[in-house]
């Protein structure tokens, strides 16, 4: 604090715009890995690194205007000059570090690419200004590309589910603005498919766009998931997967992401890999099924799986997600996150179904695992008396 106070009374212009070193420096102790157990590591998120440095940045200008050497008309848009200047450096070393301590304990629900000093909440369930926010993130695994600590003798599967909109009348018109990967665990070595009576606990990391010009950093997450799932997972599961690659590849701008790249190639090669690495549920569930449609809520329906969409009683999901860009409508917002990662989930139970690692006799309620696993003061809608509803009188498992 001294030396940034120091920095911002002799060029306050240099410690907005110069001094990320000289403060990182300062925060390095307070900021650095902070060991939670024998083998838990939380690195703090990119929002918190960016608040506290804010905050520095906060303290330093306010001791320049005591000593006269510095004023600003209005409010200074600190978000904005940290945003401009570290915005993406902090959000690259999160999303590495991500990879090797995925086990950080609890969600983790943060604004990136935006620093608000004021420390707003997550879960504010008022309609948000979003000048300092742009990407949503909800995670219990430190965010995109993390991923849950290994565990032996055990199978790892990650699904992926990316919502966009749609636009056929131009070239690569499709817009992606929110994903989600769900990871869960079953034992490696099972004699006979596992049954599930009560479904299957899971993890997952989720991401909302908050404006369009932030799209290539929505896909450069959902790239570092999908590559953390191709390096960690034994099983990847997507419903119709091809479409939702092609779309993040064509929304990447002028280079697409490795990962990306090398996920469509072994799509396409999925039938010939031995492994069975990847199931594309839309294509590779026909076994299972009797019926035409391979809508995954029609394939689900007649897999005895429960996913009622009560997020789209009145209004389709274009709708909603223009709720949330024209009108910040936080509801709208957290409804898709949850249709989403619904999606993701029940598919990597389809794909465990068709791959016969799994079965089930009763229904299976889905919505009670999203309810379980997803805490309401994270994403409200959860907590909704219409959703609640759902896990009370839904069919259970």
């Amino acid at each position: 604090m001294d030396r940034l106070s120091e920095l911002a009374a002799t060029d306050p212009a240099a410690a907005i715009l110069q001094g990320y070193e000289a403060i990182e420096a300062e925060l390095r102790g307070i900021l650095g890995a902070v060991e939670l157990g024998e083998d838990q590591i939380y690195l703090p998120t990119a929002a918190v690194r960016k608040a506290a440095v804010a905050r520095c940045l906060a303290v330093g200008l306010t001791a320049a205007v005591c000593v006269g050497r510095y004023q600003w008309e209005g409010t200074f848009p600190i978000g904005d000059a940290i945003d401009r200047r570290v915005g993406r450096t902090l959000r690259r070393r999160q999303r590495a570090s991500g990879r090797q301590h995925g086990q950080a304990a609890g969600y983790a629900h943060r604004d990136v690419a935006g620093a608000n000093v004021g420390g707003r909440r997550g879960n504010d369930r008022e309609r948000e200004s979003r000048e300092d926010v742009r990407v949503r993130v909800i995670s219990d695994l430190g965010g995109p590309g993390g991923v849950p600590p290994s565990r032996a003798g055990t199978v790892l599967v990650a699904s992926v589910d990316v919502e966009w909109s749609k636009n056929y009348r131009i070239t690569n018109g499709n817009r992606a603005f929110c994903y989600s990967i769900v990871w869960l665990r079953l034992p490696a070595r099972a004699a006979r498919p596992v049954r599930l009576n009560a479904g299957l606990a899971f993890q997952t990391t989720s991401v909302y766009l908050d404006n369009d010009d932030e799209r290539t950093d929505l896909v450069a997450m959902a790239a570092a998931d999908i590559a953390a799932a191709t390096e960690a997972a034994d099983l990847i599961a997507g419903h119709q997967l091809c479409s939702d690659l092609a779309v993040l590849s064509a929304n990447a701008g002028p280079k697409v992401p490795a990962a990306l790249t090398a996920a469509r190639q072994a799509w396409h090669e999925r039938r010939t890999d031995s492994d069975r690495r990847i199931i594309d549920t839309r294509f590779d569930a026909g076994h299972l099924l009797c019926n035409a449609s391979r809508r995954l809520v029609d394939v689900c329906a007649e897999l005895d799986l429960d996913v009622t969409q009560p997020e789209l009683a009145r209004k389709s999901m274009t709708a909603l997600h223009r709720d949330w860009l024209t009108s910040a409508d936080t509801e709208a917002r957290e409804r898709v996150t949850v249709l989403n990662v619904r999606h993701s989930l029940s598919t990597a139970l389809v794909a465990l179904r068709a791959a016969g690692r799994v079965a089930w006799t009763a229904p299976l309620n889905v919505n009670a695992m999203i309810a379980k696993q997803l805490p309401a003061r994270q994403v409200g809608w959860v907590g909704h008396p219409t959703f609640r509803a759902l896990v009370r009188n839904g069919r259970s498992g």
